[in-house]
C-alpha cells in the first residue's frame, strides 16, 4: 500500500478512536535517513512508523519546542524501543532517563486511547497558553497512568511489607507473603516505575559530602528552569499556585552552603537545611478522618531523632568509575551489571565491596509518593522537635506521607507531601486548619517532580573528596539575575 494513503487511513481511524481532528498533515516517504522524522522522511515504511507520525499529526505544531512531545507517540506506535533510544532528543538536566515505554506497558489495553486523548488535550491546552515545558510534560504523562492502573493484592503486599522491613532481602518477601521470584521482580519493576518505591539500593549521599537544603523559590517558569539546569538540584515541588513558592530540594556540599546561602538570600531565596527527615506508609483507612487527626493530635508524639551526619569519604579513596557505580544505583535502585559493563567499569565485584564497605552502598527501600496522584503540600510551624512527632500523629493512617523539618536559624518549620484518600481529602484539610490555625502556612495541591538525579561526576575532586560547586552557582545566580531583569 501507497505510504500516503496508509497514513490517512490511520489519521482517520485514530480520529474516529480519539474523537479529535488532526491539527497538522505529515505526509510520509521512503526516505534514507537514520531516524524517522516529522518533516516526512522515515526510513521503510513500516505500519509502526506510519501509525506514530499519524499519532503526532494531532499534536499541535507550537508544542515542538519541546523535542520530547512526540516520544509518547513511538511508544503507543510500537516503534522499537532501540530506535526510539538512537533517535530521541535526550532531555536537558536530571530527566536523561526517563522511559515512556516503561509507563505505557503499565496501562491496561482498554486505557491506552483514552491516556493517549488526555495527553493530546493537555498538550494543545499548554502549548496554546505557553506554558509547556518538559517537567510539567512529564508529570501530566505519569498523572495520567497512575490513575488509571490499579494496584492488585500483591503489591499492596508487598509496600506494606517493604515499609517495615526496609532493608529486606528477596527471599524474606518470598518467604513471608508466599510469592514467587517472578512476581517479586514483576511487583517491584511496576512499583518503581509507578514512583511507590525506590530500591532495594541506595546511596548515602552524606558521605560525598553532600547535604539535603530547601530552597524557598518564586513559582515562576523561568526561576524552576534555572533551577533544574543547576546540577546540584534535586527535585522540585511545585505548589498550584503561583503565589506559593516552589520548594525546591538541593544537595549541595558542605563547604559552600554559607555562600550559597547568602547570594540566594540576597536575591530573596531563603535557604533551609533538612534536619530530619521521615516518612511512612498508609494502608489501612480510616473512616472519620476528622476526628481520627483532632484525637491523634494530643497523643504522645511519635517519636523521631535526627540522625548525626556521618564522617565524608577520605580524601583519593574514590576514583570516576567508584562514582559510575554509585549513578547507576541511583538510576537503577541497584548495581545493574549489565549497566556497569556497557560503562566499561573495571572490577565490579572489588568496586562493590568496597562502597558497602564504606558505607556509600546500602540495602534498603525507600518508598515514595508517586507523581500524578492526589497530593498536599503542608507547611506548619514547629518550633521543637516533638512537633515533629505531633505532625505524625495527625498525618498518620489518613495520608500516606513523607515530613521533613527544616531549620534556618531560628526559623523552623514542618513540609509534609501528602497523599491523602479522595473521599477525605476534604475533612484531611479542615481538620488541619482546625488544629494549626495560623501556624498552617501552607496546604494545597502541588506538582511532585522527581526525576533522576545523578552525582556530578565531572565536578568531582578526588583529592578534596568534595565538588567543584562554585562555577555552577556562578551561572545558576547569573541566570536568576536575568530572570530578576526580565520582571523589571
Amino acid at each position: 500500500m501507497d505510504p500516503s494513503k496508509e497514513y490517512e487511513d490511520e489519521v482517520r481511524r485514530l480520529s474516529s478512536l480519539l474523537k479529535l481532528d488532526p491539527e497538522r498533515k505529515i505526509t510520509p516517504r521512503v526516505g534514507e535517513v537514520e531516524c524517522p522524522s516529522l518533516d516526512g522522511e522515515i526510513p521503510s515504511v513500516k505500519r509502526s512508523f506510519i501509525r506514530m507520525l499519524a499519532i503526532s499529526s494531532f499534536i499541535p505544531v507550537e508544542a515542538d519546542r519541546v523535542k520530547q512531545v512526540h516520544d509518547f507517540s513511538w511508544a503507543v506506535a510500537g516503534v522499537s524501543q532501540d530506535l526510539w533510544q538512537r533517535c530521541r532528543e535526550v532531555p536537558r538536566g536530571p530527566f536523561h532517563d526517563y522511559d515512556p515505554y516503561a509507563l505505557l506497558s503499565l496501562l491496561p489495553g482498554d486505557q491506552v486511547i483514552k491516556s493517549l486523548r488526555s495527553f493530546i488535550l493537555y498538550l494543545r491546552a499548554s502549548a496554546s497558553s505557553g506554558s509547556l515545558d518538559f517537567p510539567s510534560m512529564y508529570a501530566f504523562l505519569l498523572r495520567s497512568v497512575n490513575r488509571r492502573v490499579k494496584l492488585t493484592k500483591a503489591d499492596r503486599a508487598f509496600l506494606r511489607y517493604v515499609s517495615r522491613n526496609p532493608r529486606c532481602l528477596d527471599v524474606d518477601i518470598i518467604r513471608d507473603l508466599r510469592l514467587t521470584r517472578p512476581t517479586v521482580s514483576r511487583v517491584r519493576k511496576k512499583l518503581t516505575t509507578l514512583g511507590y518505591l525506590f530500591g532495594p539500593h541506595i546511596v548515602n549521599l552524606a558521605k560525598l559530602n553532600l547535604t539535603f537544603l530547601v530552597a524557598l523559590v518564586p513559582n515562576v517558569k523561568g526561576y524552576r528552569e534555572a533551577f533544574w539546569e543547576f546540577p546540584f538540584t534535586y527535585h522540585q515541588v511545585i505548589p498550584a499556585s503561583s503565589n506559593a513558592s516552589s520548594h525546591v530540594f538541593l544537595v549541595f556540599p558542605k563547604d559552600g552552603i554559607a555562600h550559597l546561602s547568602k547570594n540566594l538570600l540576597d536575591r530573596g531565596i531563603k535557604v533551609y537545611r533538612v534536619g530530619l527527615y521521615v516518612q511512612n506508609l498508609s494502608v489501612d483507612p480510616v473512616k472519620d478522618v476528622m476526628e481520627f487527626m483532632l484525637s491523634s493530635y494530643v497523643k504522645e508524639p511519635h517519636r523521631v531523632s535526627p540522625q548525626a551526619d556521618p564522617d565524608p569519604v577520605p580524601p583519593n579513596s574514590l576514583d570516576l568509575n567508584d562514582l559510575k557505580i554509585l549513578n547507576v544505583v541511583l538510576a537503577y535502585g541497584r548495581p545493574e551489571k549489565g549497566e556497569l559493563y556497557r560503562m566499561n567499569v573495571e572490577g565490579i565485584r572489588y568496586r562493590l565491596k568496597k562502597l558497602r564497605r564504606m558505607g556509600l552502598l546500602i540495602r534498603s527501600y525507600t518508598l515514595q509518593l508517586p507523581i500524578g496522584l492526589e497530593k498536599v503540600l503542608i507547611r506548619v510551624n514547629c518550633p521543637e522537635l516533638e512537633d515533629v512527632g505531633k505532625l505524625y500523629n495527625v498525618l498518620n493512617r489518613v495520608s500516606s506521607f513523607v515530613i521533613i523539618w527544616i531549620t534556618r536559624g531560628e526559623d523552623k518549620a514542618c513540609l509534609a507531601l501528602a497523599m491523602p484518600r479522595v473521599e477525605g481529602k476534604g475533612d484531611f484539610l479542615r481538620a488541619l486548619k482546625l488544629i494549626y490555625g495560623d501556624g498552617l502556612e501552607l496546604a494545597e495541591d502541588f506538582l511532585d517532580i522527581q526525576p533522576g538525579w545523578r552525582i556530578p561526576i565531572s565536578l568531582w575532586i578526588k583529592e578534596r573528596s568534595s565538588f567543584d560547586w562554585k562555577k555552577p552557582l556562578d551561572d545558576l545566580l547569573n541566570k536568576l539575575d536575568e530572570q530578576a531583569r526580565n520582571f523589571s
